[in-house]
Protein backbone atom coordinates (compact mmCIF):
# COMPACT_ATOMS: atom_id res chain seq x y z
CA UNK A 1 0.00 0.00 0.00
CA UNK A 2 1.40 3.41 -0.93
CA UNK A 3 0.65 6.87 0.37
CA UNK A 4 -0.85 7.41 3.81
CA UNK A 5 -0.50 4.84 6.56
CA UNK A 6 -3.37 2.38 6.71
CA UNK A 7 -5.84 2.71 9.54
CA UNK A 8 -6.00 0.34 12.50
CA UNK A 9 -9.27 -1.06 11.11
CA UNK A 10 -7.60 -1.77 7.75
CA UNK A 11 -4.73 -3.64 9.43
CA UNK A 12 -7.20 -5.66 11.53
CA UNK A 13 -9.10 -6.53 8.39
CA UNK A 14 -5.87 -7.77 6.78
CA UNK A 15 -5.25 -10.03 9.82
CA UNK A 16 -8.68 -11.55 9.28
CA UNK A 17 -7.97 -12.09 5.58
CA UNK A 18 -4.62 -13.78 6.31
CA UNK A 19 -6.25 -16.04 8.89
CA UNK A 20 -9.34 -16.68 6.77
CA UNK A 21 -10.43 -20.12 5.64
CA UNK A 22 -10.14 -19.06 2.00
CA UNK A 23 -6.48 -18.07 2.37
CA UNK A 24 -5.56 -21.09 4.45
CA UNK A 25 -7.38 -23.55 2.15
CA UNK A 26 -5.25 -22.21 -0.71
CA UNK A 27 -2.19 -23.05 1.41
CA UNK A 28 -3.47 -26.58 2.16
CA UNK A 29 -4.01 -27.18 -1.56
CA UNK A 30 -0.84 -25.54 -2.89
CA UNK A 31 1.44 -27.32 -0.40
CA UNK A 32 -0.64 -30.51 -0.60
CA UNK A 33 -0.66 -30.67 3.20
CA UNK A 34 -3.07 -33.62 3.28
CA UNK A 35 -0.28 -35.71 1.71
CA UNK A 36 2.57 -33.96 3.50
CA UNK A 37 0.91 -34.37 6.90
CA UNK A 38 -0.13 -38.00 6.63
CA UNK A 39 -3.45 -38.85 8.19
CA UNK A 40 -4.90 -35.35 7.80
CA UNK A 41 -7.86 -34.63 5.56
CA UNK A 42 -8.49 -31.12 4.23
CA UNK A 43 -10.54 -29.96 7.24
CA UNK A 44 -8.04 -31.34 9.75
CA UNK A 45 -5.13 -29.69 7.89
CA UNK A 46 -7.07 -26.42 7.94
CA UNK A 47 -7.68 -26.71 11.70
CA UNK A 48 -4.02 -27.51 12.31
CA UNK A 49 -2.99 -24.46 10.24
CA UNK A 50 -5.28 -22.23 12.27
CA UNK A 51 -3.74 -23.63 15.44
CA UNK A 52 -0.09 -23.09 14.46
CA UNK A 53 -0.57 -19.67 12.81
CA UNK A 54 0.04 -16.45 14.69
CA UNK A 55 -0.11 -13.01 13.07
CA UNK A 56 1.15 -9.83 14.64
CA UNK A 57 1.66 -6.26 13.52
CA UNK A 58 5.29 -5.24 13.61
CA UNK A 59 5.53 -2.33 16.01
CA UNK A 60 5.44 1.18 14.46
CA UNK A 61 4.93 -0.20 10.93
CA UNK A 62 2.10 -1.33 8.71
CA UNK A 63 3.75 -4.74 8.26
CA UNK A 64 2.24 -7.97 9.48
CA UNK A 65 4.44 -10.76 10.76
CA UNK A 66 3.33 -14.33 10.07
CA UNK A 67 4.61 -16.91 12.57
CA UNK A 68 4.18 -20.66 12.33
CA UNK A 69 4.98 -22.98 15.24
CA UNK A 70 5.58 -26.48 13.97
CA UNK A 71 7.97 -29.27 14.98
CA UNK A 72 9.30 -29.53 11.42
CA UNK A 73 11.29 -26.39 10.48
CA UNK A 74 10.89 -26.89 6.74
CA UNK A 75 7.12 -27.23 7.09
CA UNK A 76 7.00 -24.10 9.26
CA UNK A 77 9.06 -22.13 6.72
CA UNK A 78 7.08 -23.40 3.72
CA UNK A 79 3.71 -22.78 5.37
CA UNK A 80 4.64 -19.23 6.46
CA UNK A 81 5.92 -18.43 2.96
CA UNK A 82 2.85 -19.93 1.30
CA UNK A 83 0.46 -18.05 3.61
CA UNK A 84 2.13 -14.78 2.61
CA UNK A 85 1.97 -15.69 -1.09
CA UNK A 86 -1.63 -16.88 -0.83
CA UNK A 87 -2.61 -13.65 0.93
CA UNK A 88 -0.84 -11.62 -1.77
CA UNK A 89 -2.55 -13.57 -4.56
CA UNK A 90 -5.96 -12.97 -3.00
CA UNK A 91 -5.23 -9.30 -2.41
CA UNK A 92 -3.96 -8.78 -5.98
CA UNK A 93 -7.02 -10.56 -7.39
CA UNK A 94 -9.31 -8.38 -5.29
CA UNK A 95 -7.55 -5.17 -6.33
CA UNK A 96 -7.63 -6.23 -9.99
CA UNK A 97 -11.34 -6.98 -9.73
CA UNK A 98 -12.04 -3.58 -8.13
CA UNK A 99 -9.98 -1.85 -10.86
CA UNK A 100 -11.81 -3.77 -13.61
CA UNK A 101 -15.18 -2.95 -12.05
CA UNK A 102 -14.22 0.74 -11.92
CA UNK A 103 -13.08 0.65 -15.57
CA UNK A 104 -16.32 -1.05 -16.59
CA UNK A 105 -18.32 1.62 -14.77
CA UNK A 106 -16.30 4.38 -16.46
CA UNK A 107 -16.71 2.79 -19.90
CA UNK A 108 -20.44 2.48 -19.30
CA UNK A 109 -20.63 6.14 -18.31
CA UNK A 110 -18.65 7.16 -21.42
CA UNK A 111 -21.04 5.15 -23.64
CA UNK A 112 -23.98 6.78 -21.88
CA UNK A 113 -22.50 10.25 -22.48
CA UNK A 114 -21.79 9.41 -26.14
CA UNK A 115 -25.41 8.31 -26.56
CA UNK A 116 -26.59 11.52 -24.93
CA UNK A 117 -24.40 13.60 -27.25
CA UNK A 118 -25.74 11.71 -30.27
CA UNK A 119 -29.34 12.29 -29.12
CA UNK A 120 -28.63 16.02 -28.68
CA UNK A 121 -26.98 16.14 -32.11
CA UNK A 122 -30.04 14.52 -33.73
CA UNK A 123 -32.31 16.94 -31.89
CA UNK A 124 -30.16 19.88 -33.00
CA UNK A 125 -30.25 18.77 -36.64
CA UNK A 126 -34.04 18.35 -36.45
CA UNK A 127 -34.35 21.93 -35.17
CA UNK A 128 -32.02 23.23 -37.87
CA UNK A 129 -34.06 21.44 -40.53
CA UNK A 130 -37.42 22.59 -39.09
CA UNK A 131 -36.36 26.25 -38.80
CA UNK A 132 -34.59 26.20 -42.14
CA UNK A 133 -31.39 27.79 -40.93
CA UNK A 134 -28.43 26.54 -42.94
CA UNK A 135 -25.85 24.95 -40.70
CA UNK A 136 -22.35 24.19 -41.86
CA UNK A 137 -20.20 22.12 -39.55
CA UNK A 138 -16.87 23.80 -39.33
CA UNK A 139 -18.04 27.36 -38.78
CA UNK A 140 -16.29 28.32 -35.63
CA UNK A 141 -17.99 30.16 -32.79
CA UNK A 142 -16.01 33.24 -33.83
CA UNK A 143 -17.85 33.14 -37.18
CA UNK A 144 -14.71 32.29 -39.13
CA UNK A 145 -14.92 29.46 -41.59
CA UNK A 146 -12.42 27.04 -42.96
CA UNK A 147 -11.39 27.39 -46.61
CA UNK A 148 -13.63 24.61 -47.91
CA UNK A 149 -16.69 26.03 -46.15
CA UNK A 150 -15.94 29.47 -47.55
CA UNK A 151 -15.77 28.03 -51.07
CA UNK A 152 -19.08 26.23 -50.46
CA UNK A 153 -20.67 29.46 -49.27
CA UNK A 154 -19.42 31.44 -52.31
CA UNK A 155 -20.67 28.71 -54.66
CA UNK A 156 -24.06 28.76 -52.96
CA UNK A 157 -24.26 32.53 -53.19
CA UNK A 158 -23.34 32.35 -56.88
CA UNK A 159 -25.99 29.69 -57.52
CA UNK A 160 -28.56 31.81 -55.69
CA UNK A 161 -27.63 34.89 -57.76
CA UNK A 162 -27.88 32.90 -61.00
CA UNK A 163 -31.25 31.43 -59.96
CA UNK A 164 -32.58 34.92 -59.19
CA UNK A 165 -31.30 36.14 -62.58
CA UNK A 166 -33.06 33.26 -64.33
CA UNK A 167 -36.22 33.95 -62.35
CA UNK A 168 -36.12 37.57 -63.38
CA UNK A 169 -35.64 36.61 -67.05
CA UNK A 170 -38.56 34.16 -66.88
CA UNK A 171 -40.77 36.81 -65.29
CA UNK A 172 -39.90 39.21 -68.13
CA UNK A 173 -40.70 36.56 -70.75
CA UNK A 174 -44.05 35.80 -69.08
CA UNK A 175 -44.86 39.51 -69.00
CA UNK A 176 -44.09 39.90 -72.69
CA UNK A 177 -46.28 36.94 -73.56
CA UNK A 178 -49.22 38.39 -71.70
Amino acid sequence: MTGASPSHAYIQNQFKIIESEKTLLRVVERLDLTTRWRGFDRDMALLKLKGILKTEQIRNTDHIEIRIRHQNREDARDVAKEIAESYQLGRNAGESQRANDALDALESEVRSQEDLVEDKRRHFHAIVKAVGIPYIEGIYTSGRMGQSEEVMLKNSEMQQFMAEEKKSQLENQIEQLL
